[in-house]
């Protein structure tokens, strides 16, 4: 591929054809899912007022941005799972371009065509472009952040301050890992000025100003923060130590599930990182003096190795969708490795590798049923209960998931936990991830269906128990 200088057509049209694949992807069967709990949680949390969602800190361990955005969008389209989910997806076809962007910008023309490419192609980035949560966000915010980070390295102009400003706060009000990002970016500079032979056009000084105005900005979220690091911890409290192993399903998660792709794209970073030369029968290797490697390999790094270590050693905080920010360093620096290789042959068959197996996953996602269709669950409850039925859903925090796709009236929807009165004595049991309470064992269940991880039971309570 040779791609000269400018915006040539051939550029260009190669770009929208990404574009357009990305597009699609992101827009397939948008709306055929019923919402998820977490999904369910963003639509309903956006409905708050904005105050509300800005001082609700202690009840969602995320920062307030997305949903803030949200709620905006639900007031302009409705909170359908087309309009919602179509949130995400522009902000994820948006990050392809900014990816191209930032590979031209930190190699050349071919590298940000191949990153675009793989993001484009990313089943990990897809779904998170399919879902009314925060991860496409901060996919899009963190690549902003990163390129306005590398502007003002090579070019000091105010404007370029102004924009990664904008884009580093709302990084850090989008996701508590973007502290991360932000740990890495002054890792970076501080490594720069004291190894560099050529000092970034901006000061250390100068540097420090900026990540003071950013942590003054951040401040009035800081003290919630502070809070979540106790009590709202507690609302992540099902995340666990992590074992080692998730650091590599971590890197696998970025490749799509797919081990090929893994393979693949280590090998290809490892090309960029790496010099190696033969002489006879020895290999030498070497690092690969590059300061745009280096800030790959700490972006890679960082936001992984970091709250990995805290989970291990303070709470757990380690989730792989929350480091979703890591995996765009490694597209970059496998889109680098792919331009280094001369060899057009080799460099045709991982492009093909790419395009074949990334994507190889999302059938099953497009078509195959979701663990917890609540749609279903819910039809089916309609339209086999009778009047004065009652409906029990466990745990509590999953009735709204239920009531949201009911559309029965006559059947009250009660959770375990509250006071169930009246009724016919038929119980439809609603559990995710749950078997029935010894409460209820004693009863013969009339029906029993299973919907991926939700099963329902529907009991007679009014009737004489098992013998």
């Amino acid at each position: 591929m040779d791609l000269k200088k400018g915006y040539p057509l051939q550029t260009f049209s190669i770009l929208l054809i990404i574009l357009s694949a990305g597009v699609f992807l992101r827009a397939y069967h948008l709306e055929d899912k019923s919402y998820g709990l977490d999904e369910e949680f963003s639509v309903r949390y956006a409905s708050l007022t904005p105050g509300e969602i800005i001082r609700n800190v202690e009840h969602e361990p995320h920062p307030p941005l997305y949903y803030l955005i949200l709620h905006f969008w639900i007031k302009i389209g409705g909170d359908s799972e087309l309009m919602v989910r179509l949130l995400s997806s522009l902000f994820g076809v948006i990050a392809i371009f900014i990816m191209y962007r930032l590979g031209e910008l930190l190699f050349n023309k071919e590298t940000g065509i191949f990153a675009s490419l793989i993001l484009a192609l990313s089943t990990t980035h897809i779904i998170h472009s399919q879902e009314a949560r925060m991860y496409s966000l901060l996919a899009m915010l963190t690549l902003l952040s990163m390129y306005f980070l590398v502007k003002i390295m090579n070019e000091k102009r105010i404007v370029f301050v102004i924009f990664y400003l904008i884009s580093t706060l709302s990084l850090l009000y989008t996701h508590i890992y973007g502290l991360f990002i932000l740990l890495m970016q002054n890792l970076y500079i501080v490594i720069l000025h004291l190894r560099a032979k050529e000092k970034p056009d901006i000061s250390l000084k100068q540097w420090m100003g900026i990540q003071l105005l950013t942590i003054t900005a951040f401040i009035p979220w800081f003290w919630g923060l502070l809070k979540q690091m106790g009590a709202a911890f507690g609302k992540i409290s099902w995340l666990t130590s992590p074992p080692l192993s998730d650091l590599f399903n971590t890197l696998l998660w970025h490749s799509s599930y797919n081990p090929v792709t893994l393979a693949l794209f280590a090998s290809l970073s490892l090309y960029t990182i790496l010099n190696w030369k033969r002489s006879g029968k020895h290999i030498s290797l070497t690092v690969r003096q590059s300061e745009n490697n280096l800030l790959l390999a700490l972006w890679l790094f960082i936001p992984i190795l970091v709250p990995y270590a805290l989970s291990k050693l303070i709470v757990p905080i380690y989730s792989s969708r929350y480091t979703v920010s890591s995996s765009l360093a490694f597209y970059l620096l496998t889109a680098r490795g792919m331009n280094r290789v001369k060899n057009k042959y080799k460099k045709g068959l991982a492009a093909a590798i790419i395009i074949l197996a990334m994507p190889s996953l999302l059938y099953h996602f497009y078509f195959e049923k979701t663990a917890e269709p609540w749609g279903d669950v819910a039809g089916f409850v309609d339209s086999h209960a009778i009047e004065n039925d009652t409906v029990i859903v466990e745990p509590a925090y999953a009735r709204n998931s239920f009531e949201r796709y009911s559309a029965r009236d006559d059947v009250p929807v009660f959770n375990g936990r509250g006071n169930i009165t009246g009724g016919n004595g038929r119980r439809w049991l609603v559990l995710r991830y749950k078997d029935l309470e010894e409460s209820y064992k004693k009863f013969t269940p009339l029906e029993k269906e299973k919907f991926g991880n939700i099963t329902i039971y529907l009991i007679n309570t009014s009737e004489n128990t098992n013998s």
